[in-house]
């Protein structure tokens, strides 16, 4: 591990549950389709100020679907 040059006075931690939120991520519309454009996908995550913020989310591929298939295998 590297020097630590930022030291907060006070933080909490939160634990994520992967699981879910792999099963939430997968589950992700196409870009530019009814569904993303709707913002129906969405996840509510802690803020650093105690907040909750709401954030809509898609999947927005970037490889040509012939690259990504072959990736996948």
């Amino acid at each position: 591990m590297g020097e630590r040059y930022i030291i907060p006075d006070s933080y909490r931690t939160i634990k994520l549950n992967v699981d879910p939120l792999r099963s939430l991520l997968n589950s992700a519309p196409i870009e530019f389709t009814l569904e993303a454009i709707e913002g129906r996908s969405e996840i509510i995550l802690p803020m650093p100020d105690g907040t909750f913020h709401s954030f809509k989310f898609w999947e927005s591929s970037t490889m040509e679907p012939e690259l990504q298939a072959s990736s996948l295998r």
